[in-house]
């Protein structure tokens, strides 16, 4: 009888690991699905706009100015060694349901409209309230309705009037549809670190959105560098004798490849944290990139973050941090 109890718990543990296994490889596979979705909408949103998304702020807020964020600066070129830590964290969580589905406020995609008997601050409360207008070549919804600043008085594009009364009838997107509601989070007011997930409290409160994978983890994007307010442009037009590198998406290290072959092989810009510069010619050439940490829900660079190091994160990290780190290059 013991004999065959034993044999049972072992049954039922290989069991048990083959269904965990089998789990772990269908979400993978059902995240690569979504972020394969999400490039071809940003390929069709280019196609519509000539460009891609710009990178919205990276603490989740809707911050429209690239000077301060971009982490190559408007001057001549800074410190390698600077650019390097700060190219690290340029991405974003709010561009993709933004600009590929519109959520937002009139004010932030320069769609819907309300009716003199509507009020309130609430998207829902628009009429309609998914799809964008068209953002301008910086990328800015509302730029001409805000005059006083001259840093966004760029174009005449984006005005959110309805069409009754003058406004442009154009309408783009969504460029995304999402099928699953659990796909799609808001981020939360009070920890930049957290969502807030259908259902739960606060959520329908926030008209931000993010989109997750199959984790839970926000899907971060990341576009190759451009001059400030510039999107249609990037550093690789410039020339190169101005500098010995010019920006690519292999210099952000939580992109590269943990195992790369070696005729994909290529030599970032600069080396990892562990003096490792291995980065594939696929990231290399990439315009845009699309990031998820993957089941264990960490890469190096979180790591790094949450310890507070100034070391930069590692392509091969010890902890094995990003060998199951998602990546979705575009186009």
């Amino acid at each position: 009888m013991l004999i065959v109890i034993g044999v049972i718990v072992v049954l039922l543990g290989i069991l048990i690991v083959g269904l965990n296994q089998a789990t772990k490889r269908a979400q993978i596979t059902h995240t690569q699905a979504l972020m394969s979705s999400i490039k071809q909408a940003l390929i069709r949103f280019k196609e519509d706009v000539g460009y891609y998304p710009p990178v919205l702020g990276i603490d989740r807020s809707l911050n429209y100015k690239y000077g301060s964020n971009n982490p190559f600066p408007q001057t001549p070129w800074e410190d390698e060694a600077d650019y390097a830590k700060k190219v690290q964290t340029w991405s974003s969580v709010t561009t993709l349901a933004e600009y590929l589905i519109g959520y937002g406020h009139q004010g932030q995609d320069g769609y819907g409209y309300k009716t003199a008997a509507q009020g309130g601050p609430l998207y829902e409360d628009e009429n309609p309230p998914i799809g964008i207008r068209h953002p301008g070549r910086d990328g800015v919804w509302g730029a001409t309705q805000a005059e006083e600043d001259p840093d966004l008085a760029l174009l005449d594009e984006r005005n959110p009037i309805p069409p009754e009364n003058g406004g442009p009838a154009k309408v783009y997107g969504p460029y995304l549809e999402l099928h699953d509601d659990r796909l799609l989070a808001a981020p939360d007011p009070d920890d930049p670190d957290k969502v807030i997930f259908p259902g739960e409290a606060g959520f329908d409160e926030i008209d931000n959105r993010v989109i997750v994978d199959y984790w839970g983890n926000p899907i971060a994007y990341h576009r190759r560098l451009h001059p400030p307010g510039v999107l249609k442009q990037s550093y690789r037009a410039l020339d190169p004798g101005i500098n010995s590198f010019l920006p690519k998406l292999s210099d952000v290290i939580c992109l590269r490849p943990y195992r790369v072959l070696p005729r994909q092989a290529a030599d970032a810009s600069f080396e990892d944290g562990s003096g490792d510069p291995t980065t594939s010619f696929a990231l290399q050439s990439a315009e845009f990139a699309l990031f998820s940490p993957g089941p264990d829900k960490m890469s190096d660079l979180q790591f790094v973050i949450d310890q507070g190091e100034s070391r930069l994160p590692m392509r091969v990290d010890p902890n094995q941090y990003n060998r199951d780190n998602v990546v979705e290059l575009g186009p």
